[in-house]
């Protein structure tokens, strides 16, 4: 179980914010979608991981006060298996 789910790129995460965001901060490495003016989604791929995702929100002065999976992570890995499968293989 543990070696299908490495084989997911990129992690989804809800961010809830401490203050309201006018605007969808611009983070190198990371797709941000707002999704009210104190939450965000986040893919997070594994090699930017989440260190570097609140480094990028701390300098910008945004307050993470919880955060969760978006998705079931073996959906995930469902997803990108049918996503990825060659076409001719059905």
């Amino acid at each position: 179980m543990a070696s299908l789910l490495a084989r997911l790129h990129v992690d989804h995460f809800v961010l809830d914010l401490a203050e309201s965001l006018s605007q969808v901060p611009v983070l190198a490495g990371y797709q941000i979608e707002r999704v009210t003016d104190k939450v965000l989604n986040v893919a997070v791929p594994k090699e930017m991981g989440l260190n570097q995702l609140f480094s990028q929100l701390s300098a910008l002065n945004i307050k993470v006060i919880s955060l969760k999976n978006k998705s079931n992570r073996l959906e995930q890995l469902f997803m990108d298996l049918v996503e990825s499968k060659p076409a001719g293989t059905e």
